[in-house]
């Protein structure tokens, strides 16, 4: 009875120091260039292994198939119609935040260009988010400290709504 107790316990006291390092969500900070949306995409590389599968921390050779990975799973549209979405220099790093310690994350650039003019859209993402529903994406115009709104299921159906967003 002692060792289920003391089991119990180191099982217990493991899960409470988890949590108290929980992995960070996905970020995507937007820019206005142009007639365009420029953007830079931040996911922890723990929680994209969960939905895409990496061989390596290395990502140069894995680059096309997760910017088609992140392009299925992002879609923007306007009153005129769907936008061209794409995603290069897909390259990993080292994270680090006060609340969360030091992760590895996949930073990749992001580029939004509308069929015929720049206008508020609707983002509809759901790369990680839509598998993995305890995570979220923070989304904000860069230099600015405003978040334009966070991404993430519903807790009861797991459905992932778009976002909508004003030009600044």
């Amino acid at each position: 009875m002692k060792t289920f107790s003391l089991v119990t316990l180191v099982a217990l006291l493991g899960a409470t120091v988890a949590a108290a390092h929980p992995v960070p969500d996905s970020t995507i900070t937007m820019s206005v260039v142009d007639n365009a949306i420029t953007g830079e995409v931040t996911i922890p590389l723990s929680e994209l292994n969960l939905v895409y599968p990496l061989e390596s921390a290395d990502l140069t050779a894995q680059a096309d198939g997760i910017a088609e990975y992140l392009t299925e799973h992002a879609q923007v549209t306007s009153a005129d119609g769907a936008w061209d979405v794409s995603f290069s220099d897909i390259t990993s790093g080292e994270g680090n935040a006060d609340d969360h310690g030091h992760y590895s994350m996949l930073t990749a650039q992001m580029l939004l260009v509308p069929p015929i003019e720049l206008a508020d859209f609707t983002l509809d993402y759901d790369a990680v988010v839509g598998e993995v529903l305890t995570h979220s994406v923070e989304v904000s115009w860069a230099g600015a400290d405003v978040l334009i709104g966070e991404i993430e299921a519903d807790a009861k159906t797991g459905v992932v709504a778009p976002l909508q967003v004003e030009l600044p």
